[in-house]
This record gives structure tokens, sequence and C-alpha cells, in this order.
């Protein structure tokens, strides 16, 4: 499980855990998520793995569709405090 902010604005409401794990909690901050069972076909030999369009359209930043390979990068802060980086791309057509 993890928890993840996309911009500043929403960081901004993480509070620490009570009992100082390094743990953070949203004060109100709203849920997008979906839940997806991967398999092989999922996956890329470079570290990817994809995700339906509705859900990236609901859970990331929108992209730009006028560039010609639209991408963004992401980062995203884990439980645990640790900060993961991905590269959202849309390669539908």
């Amino acid at each position: 499980l993890a928890g993840m902010c996309l911009d500043d604005k929403e960081c901004e409401g993480l509070e620490a855990d009570e009992d100082g794990n390094g743990k953070t909690t949203p004060a109100k901050l709203a849920s997008h998520m979906f839940c997806k069972t991967l398999t092989a076909s999922d996956t890329s030999t470079h570290g990817g793995f994809s995700v339906p369009r509705r859900a990236a359209e609901d859970c990331f930043p929108p992209l730009d569709y006028k560039q010609e390979r639209p991408s963004q990068e992401l980062v995203a802060k884990d439980l645990h405090g640790v900060n993961w980086k991905f590269r959202h791309i849309y390669r539908g057509r």
C-alpha cells in the first residue's frame, strides 16, 4: 500500500504519525486509486507497466496530448518517506 502526493499543494496536508515512525497521514485528501493484478504482459523490459487510460486520467495529473509523445515525471512518496520516481507516458492511439 502506498499513498502519494502529485504536487506540493496536495502534500501540504500531510502530517507525521503520533508514534514517530515516519509514516504520514493525509488530512482530508481526496483518494484516487485503482487496483489491478499485474501480469507478464503488463510489464516491460524497461521497468514500466501498463495502466488503463481511464485509471491514469483519474489518478495522475493531466497530460498534454498535443505533444508528439505525451509524458510527465511523477514522484511518489511511500508511507516510509521514500521517494519513487515514475515516468508517465501515453502510448495509445
